[in-house]
């Protein structure tokens, strides 16, 4: 990350005509969130300063 930053932010786009699958927040199940920590954790780790 730059020097100055101290946030990352993961974003997911979606786009949907309907709700069928109920509202926003209630697609992000556990095993989404997991694999988003897991990908972030990489990242960070593929990245880190020396």
């Amino acid at each position: 990350m730059k020097e100055g930053f101290s946030q990352l932010i993961f974003i997911e786009v979606k786009c949907r005509s309907k709700n069928v699958h109920g509202a926003t927040i209630e697609t992000i199940t556990h095993f989404k969130k997991a694999r988003l920590r897991l990908t972030a954790a990489h990242l960070l780790y593929s990245h880190r300063e020396h």
